[in-house]
């Protein structure tokens, strides 16, 4: 077998194209500024989780007290029936207590849904941000992917002339 002429390029680690001497790796030059939005975009992720967690929960608490206030209210209707005046206002005066309750429980409620909406907006601020700069280091990336093709390409037309080269000096020679 014919070995191949010195002047060839060879293949291999340290060769032209990607990988070797000749284009770079890909670098998005804004890396550290994606990554700090992909921090700050899963921190409001996680504020908005736990605002939705303290809302629910809110809500399932103002459940348990409208729960306990309709039970209370058939416990003063029985009450009335045995006509036991005392036990009637310790009941009323319980059931006062269990409506400043409920009022408090609704405020909490209403605060704590207005946090939520608020947690959500800054979530879905923080994705939009992240994700401009995400759309944009795919975009480079595609461009990279394609001038490193061409140069691939134009490095392969250059093997393939300069082979086209010796072959016909070893022809006519």
């Amino acid at each position: 077998g014919r070995e191949a002429p010195p002047d060839l390029p060879a293949a291999g680690p340290g060769a032209p194209g990607v990988g070797g001497r000749g284009m770079k790796a890909f670098r998005f030059s804004l890396d550290s500024v994606l990554a700090y939005r992909r921090q700050i975009e899963d921190l409001r992720k996680r504020e908005f989780a736990l605002a939705l967690r303290a809302a629910q929960e809110q809500q399932t608490a103002l459940h348990a007290f409208f729960a306990e206030e309709a039970k209370a209210k058939d416990e003063l209707r029985e009450i009335e029936r045995r006509f036991e005046v005392a036990e009637i206002l310790a009941h009323r005066r319980w059931l006062a207590g269990l409506a400043r309750r409920i009022a408090h429980a609704r405020d909490l409620l209403r605060q704590r849904t207005e946090a939520q909406v608020k947690a959500r907006g800054a979530y879905v601020q923080a994705r939009r941000a992240t994700r401009v700069l995400e759309r944009l280091r795919e975009r480079r990336k595609d461009d990279w992917s394609l001038q490193a093709a061409r140069e691939e390409a134009k490095q392969m037309d250059e093997i393939a002339a300069i082979a086209r080269g010796v072959s016909e000096a070893v022809w006519n020679a």
